[in-house]
């Protein structure tokens, strides 16, 4: 990107007048971009464009009321302006307003049919509301239109996976993997995590080991993890490690690919443990202050053997946090026939819990023995099913290791940034509401029900030092209860 613009007084040519305004919302200089806009309007009381980047600074600033304002001011000088229109949903949708962001998508293809971005935006929004067969249609739209997005791809596969068509649900997971692996890249100059970097190295390391892939095929990409890691002796945080040009040379190709992913398939006859007593768990949920249960035993033997195996073999864990631990999610890797048999039989169990709840999304964490897991936050789920499958004699401390819970919900009117990652405005909260922290242990094959909405954090991590002994867990998540970040 180049520099950003310095700005003496307007330019009288609109072309570069519009570069400016453009170039600086890419620097995210929103401040600047109001007061050049404002700058505009006093000299060019009609221009649309001014109005239009204004409202767009106030957008990204969090004033949606002044944003919404002059957005409409725009288009009421300019109703031909499709870039408007889309403004002006993107606020609606913050607004939580996702019929009216709905007719802002559809003037848009109005003024231009063939707005593949919008389909795919549209789509979005039509889930929104339960839409299911629109949504569908607008998805499959955008994809003619060679908006092949892994976010088009996974919501494809929800809407499968909703129907109970669990063969056509994975062919669109997997393109979404598709599209991110082609899509992804890999970015030296910022450095990478140590804790990837020895996830990567002892997940070969173990795969080799087993058989499962040649090391004569990843010599040099083994060799060069191994070299970043002797570099880089100090394991106890989180820390990020520049590349010289022959590492970077290395491990590009492999730091990104999938190199080995362990399938596994549905267990006949169902995945749960048969010999639970749902309809009591689902009045212990509804009876419980706040809503939750933790159960035991929670699936057969062999569905969570099968599971655990996929965790720990498979070459899906591409989404790094800098606190630590490393991601797989729903639409980038992490599917495949028995965790839908999973989540396609969890309702079936508890229909009164999950009754018009669908599953929106669901991950697995793996987290470095050493260093922290994930932090205070809600989600924008109903119901939040958190899973723990690492062996039990991994566990160090069986009476920590699992899910701290806050017993207050999310205020309904926060934005996804305030209650998913505002760590300072969290905690606020919690101690102004008095708020207490229940524990709950780690344990092999538990399963934590819980409302979604309630604060929550891993428990402090102590699992033994070896690769396949990690703490894992896996979120299924259903429904909607808050806002979810804008499309």
């Amino acid at each position: 990107m180049s520099k950003k613009p310095m700005i003496k007084s307007v330019p009288r040519d609109q072309v570069a007048l519009y570069q400016i305004m453009s170039e600086l919302a890419d620097f995210k200089a929103y401040d600047e971009l109001v007061k050049l806009c404002d700058q505009t309007i006093a000299i060019y009381a009609n221009d649309s464009e001014a109005y239009r980047f204004k409202a767009y600074a106030f957008f990204k600033l969090g004033k949606l009321s002044e944003a919404e304002m002059l957005i409409n001011l725009s288009i009421q000088k300019n109703k031909n302006s499709e870039q408007a229109y889309i403004i002006l949903a993107l606020i609606q949708q913050e607004k939580n307003e996702p019929l009216l962001s709905i007719e802002s998508c559809k003037k848009v293809l109005q003024l231009n049919p063939n707005h593949a971005e919008i389909y795919a935006m549209l789509g979005f929004k039509y889930l929104r509301v339960d839409s299911i067969e629109e949504a569908e249609t607008a998805f499959k739209k955008a994809i003619e239109l060679k908006h092949e997005t892994h976010e088009v791809y996974t919501n494809l596969g929800l809407v499968s996976l909703w129907k109970e068509d669990n063969k056509t649900a994975l062919h669109y997971l997997s393109k979404a993997r598709q599209s991110v692996d082609e899509g992804r890249v890999f970015l030296p100059e910022n450095g990478v995590m140590r804790h990837k970097v020895e996830h990567d190295y002892q997940q070969l390391q173990y795969l080799i080991e087993r058989g499962y892939v040649k090391a004569s095929d990843h010599v040099a990409y083994l060799d060069s993890l191994q070299e970043i890691l002797e570099a880089y002796p100090d394991k106890n945080m989180p820390y990020s490690i520049k590349l010289n040009a022959k590492m970077i040379q290395s491990i590009a190709p492999s730091f990104c690919e999938s190199i080995h992913i362990y399938c596994p398939e549905e267990i006949p006859g169902g995945a749960l443990n048969p010999e639970l007593n749902y309809q009591a768990i689902e009045e212990e949920y509804f009876d419980s202050k706040p809503e939750m249960v933790c159960i035991d035993d929670f699936l057969k033997p062999e569905t969570l053997v099968n599971l655990r195996r996929h965790c720990v073999e498979s070459s899906i864990w591409k989404k790094v946090y800098h606190t630590g631990y490393l991601g797989a999610m729903l639409g980038a890797g992490f599917s495949n026939p028995l965790l839908l048999q999973i989540a396609r039989e969890i309702p079936k169990k508890m229909p009164r819990i999950f009754s018009g709840h669908r599953l929106n999304q669901a991950w697995s964490f793996k987290c470095d023995s050493h260093l922290k897991g994930i932090t205070l936050h809600a989600d924008f789920a109903a119901v939040n099913l958190n899973l723990w499958v690492t062996e039990q004699d991994s566990v160090l401390d069986p009476s920590k290791c699992g899910l701290i819970v806050w017993d207050k919900e999310s205020p309904d009117n926060w934005t996804f940034s305030d209650y998913n990652s505002s760590q300072n405005k969290i905690r606020e909260f919690l101690r102004n509401a008095c708020a207490k922290p229940i524990r709950i242990p780690y344990k092999e094959n538990r399963i934590l029900m819980f409302n979604s909405t309630l604060f929550h954090e891993t428990d402090e991590i102590k699992f033994k030092d070896q690769f396949d002994k990690r703490r894992l867990n896996i979120t299924f998540l259903y429904g909607q209860r808050l806002l979810v970040p804008n499309y």
